[in-house]
């Protein structure tokens, strides 16, 4: 394991779920930040001077990850983001790219070793890929 520092923004409307991650990302190297809805994640992300990773949570009530995705794409904003979700990777309905997801109950092994793998490829490219829409193959 490689301990990159990073300062984390995990989005879920789910306390539990915000509990559990704050509590596998206790170590000195992470500084982790809150919040329950899609809108207070977006306006920590606007005060914030870094966030190096997002773990986002696709099915919220005020908006989904989707929706919070589409947001970040008007800003021109580009951050390392991890989709979190109870359902399957496929199952989302989405052209956006993320550039990591978690099958949720979240592993607190897999937790780190995505988050390792997602400050990696930050401190090693220094640039973001854009978040717009991916697209589709074209139907035959």
């Amino acid at each position: 394991m490689v301990n990159f520092q990073g300062r984390i923004l995990v989005i879920d409307d789910d306390l539990t779920t915000i509990k559990l991650i704050q509590r596998y990302l206790v170590q000195p190297n992470y500084r982790v930040l809150t919040s329950q809805s899609g809108a207070e994640g977006l306006r920590i992300l606007a005060e914030e001077q870094t966030i190096h990773v997002i773990l986002l949570d696709y099915m919220m009530p005020d908006m989904t990850g989707v929706e919070f995705m589409e947001v970040l794409v008007r800003q021109n904003q580009r951050p390392l983001l991890i989709m979190m979700s109870s359902l399957m990777e496929d199952q989302i309905p989405t052209g956006f790219r993320w550039d990591y997801f978690l099958k949720k109950p979240i592993a607190r092994a897999n937790l780190l070793d995505t988050l390792e793998r997602c400050l990696a490829q930050s401190h090693r490219t220094g640039e973001r890929p854009s978040l717009k829409k991916k697209r589709r193959p074209a139907k035959p």
